[in-house]
């Protein structure tokens, strides 16, 4: 029986691999977008440095901190995009497998919206003439930050932990 051009019996077909678009794409997009951003965050550390010199230390050493920690997650995010969509773009087992970066991800994002907040909670406590209204108001938005950011943290390290146990092991090759 004659087989027709590109059909041989002998290779088998790979699995197909999933659409990446509303997953990874919305990762890469957002990658680009922080990079963006994260230039803008450069440019305005470095025109605090020549424009507020007399700032106190504290003050300086937390823009510092904050800009090391965004770029940071730059890196890690541009860690992920290329582990992913470059790497290992052709094999799917890739895809359902836990990162470091991306898994910490969630965990930096969150420490640094918290500490974004918390600045701001205390610019708006000084600002209303240290009102304990405004105290509570702006503590428990901060608070909630925190547990959003550590329930986010969980989750993606307890997926990441499963996918390293010997009960993930079994269930996917059970269903192989």
């Amino acid at each position: 029986m004659p087989t027709s051009v590109g059909s041989s019996p002998s290779l088998a077909s790979p699995p197909p691999v999933p659409s990446l678009a509303p997953t990874y794409g919305a990762i890469l997009i957002g990658t680009q977008l922080s990079l963006i951003l994260c230039g803008v965050t450069l440019h305005q550390g470095y025109r605090y440095s020549k424009h507020y010199q007399a700032d106190s230390a504290p003050l300086k050493s937390y823009v510092l901190a904050l800009i090391i920690s965004d770029t940071i997650q730059s890196a890690l995010s541009i860690h992920t995009c290329y582990w992913f969509l470059i790497s290992h773009h052709s094999d799917p087992s890739h895809l359902y497998t836990g990162l470091w970066s991306l898994n910490l991800l969630a965990l930096l994002d969150s420490c640094i919206i918290t500490a974004c907040q918390s600045f701001y909670a205390r610019q708006v406590y000084v600002l209303a003439h240290r009102s304990y209204r405004s105290l509570v108001v702006c503590v428990a938005a901060v608070m909630g930050t925190v547990a959003l950011g550590m329930l986010a943290s969980h989750q993606s390290l307890a997926v990441l932990w499963f996918m390293r146990s010997s009960t993930y092991r079994v269930f996917n090759r059970d269903c192989s």
